[in-house]
């Protein structure tokens, strides 16, 4: 091994959800030609071994619209 382990965890992507830190996320969403409002839902969950195997701890619906 070239670099020790202390080296190579640096280029990590740290994302854990630290307490009573607010975190801020960017998503992109591309609409097919001539849809002007979506409604969007957002799911936080805790995935305990696998994708089926969950608890949802918030929920958000939202109708998003490009439109002024």
């Amino acid at each position: 091994m070239l670099y020790g382990a202390q080296v190579k965890t640096q280029y990590i992507r740290d994302t854990a959800l630290q307490p009573y830190e607010t975190k801020a996320e960017t998503f992109e969403i591309f609409l097919p030609e001539g849809v002007r409002a979506v409604d969007l839902t957002v799911s936080l969950r805790y995935e305990i071994n696998k994708p089926d195997n969950f608890i949802e701890i918030a929920k958000v619906t939202r109708k998003v619209s490009l439109d002024r």
